[in-house]
């Protein structure tokens, strides 16, 4: 339901508001000028749909309680779907499109955004096509062992969200030696996003939420290293849809809305799974003596970027 209490804080009047409905519900058909303007026939239903996320975990298949969702996208996310919401300042929650359900969330700010940052930087040249720059850094990042031979990285490039709230950290490379190259420092970037997802999902193991498999979704899950990764730092086994985004969750929706699915979970019986990447207990192994050293890294320099935005500050004054 709409909220009084925020409401009131800006004077809202609360009349002016539209019903709220179930994601699923039919609001309205094509009118013939709609039909006109966008091609689809005059008369198809219309059903409400749900923000992109929430389509986007559904179309993942996420509509069982356990089961969760990590998304390498623009930032990274780890969502578990639970049958209450959990009310705590160090996670998001949602109203799921599964009936009397939430899906609670855990998010780091900068992920394929970071990849990206780091391609456009340094790896790619003018005129070169960005796909192939993103594949040759893959095959350079899996000649490095895991850990990227002591080489750290933190992907605060825009302040961090969970578990640390802090919009001044930022982004470093640490324990650089002349044995790293290129690979290592795509490496380390995967790692370290990973890290950075164990960060939120440790988060929810200490509420007692977590899951043992993930449905991935977001640009960064068509790396099979980055998968890989992924699986091995936070210890779980990571399925891949054949199609995994909200478009697709609002189609099943809208099939949900006109019966072409009974419910929600027989919608999410359709979402096809293509590749799994299982954890691997040797990679797994350095992966949980390196976490603690990440977390000590982000500990200690804390202050020092805390400082650095004040330096920063100062000099645009």
């Amino acid at each position: 339901e709409w909220s009084k209490e925020l409401c009131d804080m800006i004077g809202w009047p609360m009349a002016t508001l539209p019903p709220i409905v179930k994601p699923s519900a039919i609001v309205g058909k094509v009118t013939a000028k709609a039909a006109q303007a966008t091609g689809l026939a005059e008369g198809t239903p219309v059903v409400c749909g749900t923000s992109d996320t929430a389509a986007e975990t559904f179309g993942a298949g996420m509509v069982r309680e356990g089961m969760g969702v990590v998304k390498l996208a623009t930032a990274a996310t780890v969502n578990v779907l639970s049958p209450k919401a959990q009310p705590d300042f160090s996670l998001i929650n949602y109203y799921h499109v599964v009936p009397d359900h939430w899906y609670v969330i855990a998010a780091t700010n900068s992920c394929a955004s970071a990849h990206k940052w780091l391609r456009d930087t340094f790896f790619r040249r003018e005129g070169e096509d960005g796909s192939a720059v993103f594949d040759a850094m893959d095959t350079r990042a899996s000649a490095v062992p895991p850990g990227a031979e002591g080489l750290f990285f933190h992907p605060y490039l825009n302040g961090e969200r969970s578990p640390y709230w802090d919009p001044l950290l930022r982004a470093d490379f640490v324990g650089a030696g002349f044995n790293h190259g290129g690979g290592h420092f795509v490496r380390a970037l995967y790692e370290g996003v990973a890290y950075s997802l164990r960060d939120c999902l440790e988060v929810m193991q200490s509420k007692g939420l977590g899951f043992s498999t993930a449905r991935l979704t977001g640009g960064g899950a068509r790396s099979a290293l980055w998968r890989q990764i992924v699986a091995d730092v936070l210890n779980i086994t990571v399925e891949l849809p054949a199609v995994a985004d909200a478009s697709y969750g609002a189609a099943l929706l809208a099939g949900v809305g006109i019966g072409v699915f009974k419910d929600e979970r027989a919608a999410a019986g359709v979402v096809q799974i293509v590749s799994r990447a299982v954890p691997d207990p040797a990679r797994t192994a350095v992966y949980d003596q390196g976490f603690p050293i990440y977390r000590d890294i982000q500990k200690a320099l804390a202050p020092i970027n805390h400082r650095i935005h004040g330096f920063v500050a100062g000099q645009n004054k």
